[in-house]
């Protein structure tokens, strides 16, 4: 781990790059986007294959853990772990 994490924003088009491309096979599909799941490395294939920039790099310090569910808001979907 870098000391990043990863988050899918609101940006997504739901091509399912970021999925395929996954090696951790982490990226969970849903019917309004695509979320990282708790088993991301952090290694940033997501991030650097995102044809339209939808994954977000944030600092770990920033991430919250709450019980597994998946989060949603006008501005990120993501799932937090």
């Amino acid at each position: 781990s870098k000391g990043i994490t990863y988050r899918i924003s609101s940006r997504c088009v739901k091509c399912g790059t970021c999925a395929a491309g996954c090696p951790e096979r982490c990226i969970i599909g849903l019917p309004n986007g695509y979320v990282i799941g708790n088993r991301c490395v952090s290694c940033g294939t997501c991030y650097n294959n995102c044809p339209v920039g939808a994954v977000q790099e944030l600092e770990m310090a920033t991430r919250k853990c709450y019980s597994k569910r998946v989060i949603y808001s006008d501005k990120y979907l993501q799932l937090r772990c």
